[in-house]
């Protein structure tokens, strides 16, 4: 499996940091193709979809996330500790 190439375009001024995507700025930015299991195996496709949009500018990184999984929960309490492998 190949790395997926996505794109993040510049905007101008900060853009609406409030958990909601209705900023006019996030509305012209195109989604990611949905997430994938990272091994790239077709036959573990996940159950719900997970797509962002991205941004930037002369100050910030700006990643707006769409994730209908349902019961979010995480595991992990130190950095830089491998995530994938508690699936």
């Amino acid at each position: 499996m190949k790395p997926r190439r996505y794109q993040c375009r510049r905007v101008e001024g900060p853009i609406k940091i409030d958990g909601s995507l209705e900023d006019p700025a996030w509305q012209e930015l195109p989604w990611t193709d949905d997430f994938v299991d990272i091994t790239g195996q077709e036959e573990l496709r996940p159950y719900f979809q997970t797509r962002v949009k991205m941004a930037w500018d002369d100050n910030y990184f700006y990643v707006g996330a769409q994730l209908e999984e349902p019961h979010v929960w995480g595991t992990i309490t130190k950095k830089n500790e491998v995530m994938f492998e508690d699936n």
